[in-house]
């Protein structure tokens, strides 16, 4: 079992094993957080999670790379295409220049 160490700006870690990747409402890691740490290969929507147009700051704590996309049709989670930026392993963005952009995501 995995022990739970601390946070990265409230993300997760964990002594061992797979550390979490977050995606935060507000810039500065405030209001309202999704949080994984499973590999997503297939791209994940935030409209599952009234989610949509709401990241304005990431942190990715572990070793996957994260892909993070925008829809070129309103309401269309099947148009969520336009690549917008990618999470680098072990990297954070307080102020992402995506500002409310982002749709859905997939992992490496």
């Amino acid at each position: 079992m995995e022990v739970p160490l601390g946070s990265n700006e409230g993300c997760p870690t964990e002594k061992f094993g797979n550390d979490w990747y977050c995606f935060y409402q507000y810039d500065n890691y405030g209001g309202r957080r999704l949080q994984w740490n499973a590999a997503h290969t297939s791209k994940m929507y935030f409209s599952n999670y009234d989610f949509i147009n709401k990241t304005s700051s990431w942190v990715n704590g572990g070793g996957k790379t994260i892909y993070v996309y925008g829809r070129t049709r309103t309401g269309d989670d099947s148009s969520c295409t336009k690549h917008l930026w990618t999470e680098s392993k072990h990297f954070k963005d307080n102020d992402n220049p995506h500002d409310n952009q982002a749709d859905c995501f997939k992992t490496s």
